[in-house]
């Protein structure tokens, strides 16, 4: 069960990190055309977690920004701001006291105490159990590096590639459209009733805190999904990606709750998206920027822009 909740982690950096291959039809930049489209668009895998220097390595990026008028982006800064800080809190008539039996409330009570100390959990009181569970498994993961003596922190970098492209767009007055809605927010993805129900299950789970050779095995899990992402980034591999992906739903498909949560990240967003983009991007040309795990697969924005008959062509290297 540990492995299944870091995984989820794990997915959520892959559902905002880009990867592709120059050397094997693939690219980080792919060229969207036909359909009556006026003027070539195009599809570029992101990453929340790379320094924007990297760009200088993507065939024909800065080309294809100048080319372009609008910046199509999974949220727009400002609004996805706003959407998170509306979704983090339970609703006015829903507690923690009147949801929970007394044996689950002295527990939550007492977990929140020991991660965040009784001042941190008064003040965490009225947040969602989403939220709960994403600061606990954050607190286990950072615990889990320094325990093993490593410091879980990203070079120095003055902006990371999503937030650059969407500076830079505002640089040039672009059009910055953002494909999520209120409901995608990370803390509105599922009833409150089910995420309660996952953080108690959570917070039931002694191995997922206590069992030292599960917590060595998962560091190793995390290390390694982490390096790996980071190599086949650095070499655009996208079909590698798409195999990680694979690797990983092996273990997630054990837990329905995290195959939602998974689903919810990506294809249920996919198919949202994909009700906006040919409408955006016919008149204006346009650069859709969004985590490559977004790109592949059926559900990805490559196939379905391809089923509704666009050319989607990855650029190569000259």
């Amino acid at each position: 069960m540990k492995k299944i909740h870091i995984l989820i982690i794990m997915f959520l950096t892959y559902y905002s990190t880009s990867y592709s291959d120059n050397s094997n039809g693939g690219g980080l930049r792919w060229e969207i055309t036909g359909m009556g489209i006026e003027r070539p668009s195009y599809l570029l895998g992101t990453s929340h977690g790379i320094c924007n220097t990297f760009l200088d390595s993507i065939v024909g990026f800065h080309d294809a920004f100048d080319s372009v008028e609008q910046l199509i982006i999974e949220s727009v800064s400002e609004e996805y701001g706003k959407y998170v800080k509306q979704s983090s809190y339970m609703p006015v008539d829903s507690t923690y006291e009147n949801l929970l039996s007394k044996e689950d409330l002295l527990l939550l009570n007492e977990k929140m105490e020991l991660f965040f100390s009784k001042n941190g959990a008064n003040e965490l009181k009225n947040v969602k159990p989403s939220v709960l569970i994403f600061l606990i498994q954050g607190q286990v993961v950072n615990k889990l590096y320094i325990e093993a003596g490593i410091a879980p922190t990203n070079p120095p970098c003055n902006s990371f590639i999503d937030k650059y492209i969407e500076n830079k767009a505002k640089d040039a007055k672009y059009k910055i459209i953002g494909l999520d809605e209120e409901c995608d927010a990370f803390f509105n993805r599922m009833p409150i009733s089910t995420d309660l129900k996952k953080l108690i299950e959570l917070l039931k789970d002694e191995d997922f805190f206590n069992d030292e050779s599960k917590k060595k095995e998962t560091l190793e899990r995390i290390i390694s999904n982490k390096d790996s992402m980071d190599k086949y980034y650095k070499l655009q591999n996208l079909k590698k990606l798409e195999e990680l992906i694979d690797n990983q739903k092996q273990y997630i498909s054990k837990d329905l709750y995290a195959e939602q949560e998974v689903n919810l990240m990506g294809n249920n967003r996919n198919n949202r998206w994909m009700k906006k983009i040919p409408a955006l991007i016919k008149n204006r040309a346009s650069l859709v920027a969004v985590g490559a795990a977004h790109l592949v697969g059926e559900t990805g924005l490559i196939c379905q822009l391809r089923s509704l008959g666009y050319k989607v062509e990855p650029i190569k290297e000259l």
